[in-house]
């Protein structure tokens, strides 16, 4: 497997999960090992550092702790993680110009019966 990106989620999650708490794990961005961030209000960014920024990308704000770089991704996102528990998360978020339009709880490939 290559590399990954990372996504935190401020936006609710359909199984009441707190995804602020969590670094989810995605294939489905640049795989470069960058930080992502679903607002609360549905907008995909890039979380920037020093070393990381993408100029395709537009407007770049500062939400009182970090950079964000706002981006126009259209498409699907799967990404998952594990609670403290040891229990999987998974969830589809479709996007539209870099907003949210839906995200939904999606089946992890092992348990679909996927390679």
């Amino acid at each position: 497997m290559g590399m990954s990106d990372y996504i935190s989620c401020d936006s609710p999650l359909p199984d009441g999960l707190d995804g602020r708490q969590y670094e989810f794990q995605t294939f489905d961005l640049e795989s470069q090992n960058y930080n992502y961030l679903i607002s609360k209000d549905g907008d995909l960014f890039l979380i920037l550092d020093s070393n990381k920024g993408l100029k395709k990308y537009g407007e770049i704000i500062h939400d009182g702790e970090r950079l964000l770089q706002k981006t126009n991704f259209t498409g699907a996102i799967e990404f998952g993680d594990e609670d403290k528990n040891k229990k999987w998360h998974e969830y589809k978020a479709e996007f539209n110009d870099g907003k949210l339009k839906n995200i939904k709880k999606n089946t992890p490939y092992w348990e679909k019966g996927e390679d």
